[in-house]
């Protein structure tokens, strides 16, 4: 009996390894995540740090419209966003503290390689991506000082090489309101390319203000993105996209509640109800408006080697907030503010393309 079952372990070993090869193979197709959280194109699985990637399909199938939503499809993720739109964002309980708006985050951000400097951007509406890496983990050498507990990356679609587009469209049927996203790329002859995409969102909250009848908060936002590329001969290619974002959000779901309170200063009960009104602006609800600009141009020459980067980028916001803060029926104090911000950057860098002992 041991010399037979010693047999079947031996046989049973050996087609496991014959096998092994295969099953290798097709995982390492399927699985296959092509990333840049150090600035070259890397497979996920050949990092030695903590990446999560949340793909195109992952992204759509969500119905995910800013990093906000993303946060709860990433693991030790939170992206906590205060009602004067004060943000908390960290990785596995660490970050930069609520309300640090006038400091840039410990957790960085980038578009298509652009950084981002205030956190102000980092609700603006995500739309037409490629894929989304969230980096964990120390990474100030490759990605810069701001991102001393981690960096999120957005990659967004590239210019493809035929004409081909897409319209994508969702309602939201309890509350109401709807999703509009849509691209077409423009190819330019053999050796240019452009891509228009667009994003719409129109959708009512889930808490109604009695004071104005709305169901709060409504979130509307309108974002456009023009991409080029253009790659005039082998071994030199460039990048070079505009985009405009406009965010509004107008009321907030928020309550002063205490059983003992006088109705003219919040609601007795916590529930899907508030009675919030300001007579500061037309809407007479809290509204918070942010329009953005992006520019990013990108240069890369492939040498022997080596490829050498030039990314040139500039970036701008215009907002204005206007806060109810007194949370009542009562239009008695408001927290307003104005905020402009203009942003100038260049990099340039060298990255080996070598698979070797040592990579720069």
């Amino acid at each position: 009996m041991e010399v037979k079952s010693l047999s079947a372990l031996l046989f049973a070993a050996a087609a496991a390894l014959a096998l092994w090869p295969q099953h290798r193979a097709a995982a390492d197709a399927l699985q296959e995540i092509v990333v840049t959280a150090q600035k070259r194109d890397q497979r996920e699985q050949d990092l030695p740090i903590t990446v999560s990637v949340m793909t195109a399909d992952a992204f759509i199938g969500g119905d995910v419209k800013d990093l906000v939503q993303a946060a709860n499809y990433v693991p030790g993720m939170v992206f906590s966003r205060a009602p004067d739109d004060g943000l908390a964002i960290g990785y596995r309980g660490i970050g930069s503290a609520a309300r640090t708006q006038a400091f840039d985050q410990s957790v960085a951000l980038y578009i298509d390689g652009l950084f981002l400097a205030k956190s102000r951007l980092y609700t603006q509406a995500v739309f037409d991506v490629q894929q989304i890496e969230f980096t964990k983990g120390t990474e100030s050498t490759v990605l810069g000082k701001n991102a001393s507990v981690g960096a999120i990356s957005i990659v967004t679609r590239q210019p493809g090489t035929t004409l081909a587009g897409e319209l994508r469209a969702t309602a939201e049927l309890e509350h109401g309101g709807g999703t509009v996203d849509g691209g077409l790329d423009l190819p330019m002859g053999d050796t240019a390319a452009l891509r228009v995409a667009g994003h719409y969102n129109d959708t009512n909250g889930w808490v109604r203000n009695a004071a104005t009848g709305r169901e709060v908060p409504i979130d509307r936002e309108g974002g456009v993105r023009l991409s080029g590329a253009w790659r005039p001969w082998d071994g030199f290619d460039t990048a070079l996209s505009y985009q405009h974002s406009d965010d509004l959000r107008i009321g907030v779901p928020y309550q002063i509640v205490d059983a003992d309170l006088p109705p003219q200063f919040g609601e007795g009960n916590f529930d899907a109800n508030e009675s919030e009104l300001t007579d500061y602006n037309k809407n007479r609800e809290t509204t918070h408006q942010t329009r953005s600009d992006f520019v990013n141009l990108k240069m890369t020459w492939r040498l022997d080697g080596v490829n050498a980067v030039s990314q040139t980028g500039y970036v701008r916001y215009r907002l204005h907030f206007d806060d109810d803060f007194d949370f009542s029926s009562q239009p008695w104090t408001d927290f307003v503010r104005d905020e402009w911000f203009t942003q100038e950057t260049e990099e340039l860098r060298l990255v080996s393309t070598g698979g070797g002992r040592s990579q720069y």
